[in-house]
C-alpha cells in the first residue's frame, strides 16, 4: 500500500500546491509510483494534470474527491496497484477537509515561509501538530523552509527558530533542505511539464531533488513503506 503524505499548513500562501506538485515530480523521477490527491479549492495541480495528459507529459496521476468522501477516497487510493507514495494537496487553512486528510495520512509535510509573520504563525502550527499526534501518535511531521531569500538575515536563522519551536516534539523533523524563491519554480505550473523537464539543470530542480531524497530518508527511518533508494 502507498504511503499517504498530506501537505498542510494553517497559513495560506505557504506554497502547499507548489510543494505537492514538485515533490510528486521528484518522487516520480526517482522511480516511485506517485500520485497526488488534489483537495485545494483552486485545483492548480488538476489543471496542470489535464494539460500534461493532453500532451502526454504526466509522470504521476492526479485524483480528486468530494468534500464528504475524503476518507473513503484515500482508502480507495490505498488499494490502487502500482502506487508507492500519494501526496495530498490540502486547502489553505485548517478546514474539516484538511483535518480529515491529515488524520487519514501517514505523514504530513508543512512548508513554512521564512518571514517574520510566517515564523510567528508556526506557533499555532505547533499546537496543531501536537493535537494531531495525540489522535495519531504514529504520524510523522516534516517541516521545511519554502521560498527563502538567504540574503535576508531572518532567513538565515529561521531554521534554528523552527528547530527550537519543535524541539519537544520527537515526531517532528525540521528538514535540512530548503527551497529558494526561484523563477523556474514559479513558472513551471503554467506549463504541461514538471520542473525536471522544464528546467532540468536549474537550481530549483536540484533543490527539489535534494528535498525529495530527504523526505524519503525521513519516512524510511520511521518505518513507513517508502524505502530510500
Amino acid at each position: 500500500m502507498p504511503t499517504i503524505i498530506a501537505v498542510a499548513n494553517q497559513k495560506g500562501g505557504s506554497g502547499k500546491s507548489t510543494t505537492a506538485f514538485n515533490l510528486a515530480a521528484g518522487l516520480a523521477k526517482a522511480n516511485y509510483g506517485t500520485a497526488v490527491l488534489d483537495l485545494d479549492v483552486q485545483a492548480t495541480i488538476t489543471k496542470w494534470y489535464r494539460r500534461a495528459v493532453k500532451n502526454g507529459n504526466s509522470p504521476f496521476r492526479v485524483f480528486n474527491s468530494s468534500q464528504g468522501l475524503i476518507a473513503e477516497t484515500i482508502a480507495e487510493i490505498r488499494q490502487q496497484a502500482g502506487l508507492e507514495v500519494v501526496l495530498v494537496d490540502c486547502p489553505p487553512s485548517m478546514t474539516d477537509i484538511t483535518l480529515t486528510a491529515v488524520q487519514c495520512s501517514d505523514a504530513v509535510i508543512c512548508p513554512v515561509k521564512a518571514t517574520a509573520f510566517d515564523v510567528e504563525a508556526s506557533l499555532p502550527l505547533r499546537d496543531f501538530v501536537e493535537t494531531q499526534l495525540k489522535l495519531k501518535p504514529s504520524m510523522r511531521f516534516m517541516v521545511f523552509l519554502n521560498e527563502t531569500h538567504m540574503r535576508r538575515g531572518l532567513d538565515q536563522t529561521a531554521r534554528e527558530e523552527l528547530v527550537r519551536l519543535f524541539q519537544k516534539s520527537p515526531q517532528v523533523t525540521v528538514l535540512e533542505n530548503f527551497i529558494d524563491d526561484l523563477t523556474e519554480v514559479a513558472e513551471v505550473g503554467g506549463t504541461s511539464q514538471t520542473l525536471f523537464v522544464y528546467k532540468p539543470k536549474s537550481k530549483g530542480a536540484r533543490q527539489y531533488m535534494k528535498l525529495t531524497k530527504e523526505v524519503v530518508e525521513c519516512l524510511a527511518a520511521n518505518n513507513h513503506s517508502v524505502s530510500a533508494s
